[in-house]
């Protein structure tokens, strides 16, 4: 958002810090009419720090500055003068705004973007939205029934020599998983009927976050009360979800999820009767690539 309101940035502005662990960070300084503050806010929040990259205004600090801070003595004088004169109207002040640039998730257009792996493409969602990943890795064992395991010297099968007991380790199957993190911020209207109707306890009907189709389950998501960086309307939620993705095994190049199982002759497809009694899916498919949309109902977070 380009700054329209005068301002004069102090040659004190720009003491940086650099780490590992957080990046970039600056603290910059300005004088603007101390009636302009908020205006001036608004414009530089959420704005890209003009020469360290992955670095946002993301804390602005403002408060009343009448050239009584040696720090700034020195050229207080000469920046005064090229503001506009200050009257009774506006308490008197010129406005000192501390602006704090580092890394992290922002609301408005420009916001930054956390980065994703190559491998897992980033889901589409509402502008002025923004979306954080974090995964897992992890498993789960899966009971062999004895028929669809033998020991390799038993060469013509179950009939003609011995099979592994149910409690044997060889009767486990160590099938890797993967938990998705997906945090949701900056949400006006939380899409919930969706989630928790249409959504939730469904795989995905094609590739989702780089998963094959059905492979991807959509677990559970959690609501929490949030705010951001908005003079108008500072309320807002955020989403937590978690995807686990499941491949059993492969079938000629296409991967097998949450609807493949293994049976003594091999992995096969899984059928529940529904309820109107026709044999479906165990897991039902359903299309997840919109699924960062805000809903077009009103909710209680403008304050309504």
């Amino acid at each position: 958002m380009a700054i329209t309101v005068q301002y004069h940035e102090l040659s004190g502005s720009g003491q940086s810090r650099h780490s590992f662990e957080r990046g970039h960070e600056d603290l910059r300084f300005f004088l603007v009419k101390w009636a302009e503050r908020f205006t001036f806010a608004t414009q530089i929040a959420g704005s890209a720090h003009p020469s360290l990259p992955y670095c946002w205004c993301r804390d602005i600090q403002i408060d009343p500055f009448m050239g009584d801070d040696s720090k700034f003595a020195a050229e207080i004088s000469d920046a005064l003068t090229e503001l506009p004169a200050y009257t009774v109207d506006n308490n008197g002040f010129t406005a000192l705004v501390r602006c704090q640039y580092s890394r992290g998730p922002l609301f408005g257009e420009g916001g930054a973007e956390y980065p994703w792996p190559c491998e897992i493409t980033k889901p589409s969602h509402t502008a002025g939205t923004e979306l954080s990943l974090q995964c897992r890795a992890s498993s789960q064992f899966l009971l062999v029934t004895p028929g669809a395991a033998r020991w390799d010297d038993n060469t013509v099968g179950a009939a003609g020599g011995q099979v592994p007991e149910e409690d044997s380790p060889a009767c486990r199957l160590y099938v890797p998983t993967t938990d998705f993190y997906i945090d949701w911020l900056f949400v006006d209207e939380p899409p919930l009927d969706l989630w928790r109707y249409d959504l939730m306890g469904r795989v995905n009907d094609d590739e989702f976050l780089g998963s094959p189709a059905e492979c991807l389950l959509f677990v559970n998501f959690e609501l929490q009360p949030a705010t951001k960086l908005d003079w108008d309307s500072s309320a807002c939620w955020t989403l937590k979800t978690v995807f686990r993705e499941r491949i059993i095994g492969d079938d000629g190049g296409t991967k097998l999820g949450w609807n493949h199982e293994l049976r003594n002759d091999g992995i096969e497809r899984v059928k529940v009767k529904d309820g109107d009694g026709n044999w479906a899916n165990r897991y039902p498919t359903v299309d997840l690539s919109s699924m960062f949309t805000e809903s077009s109902c009103a909710s209680s977070s403008s304050g309504a």
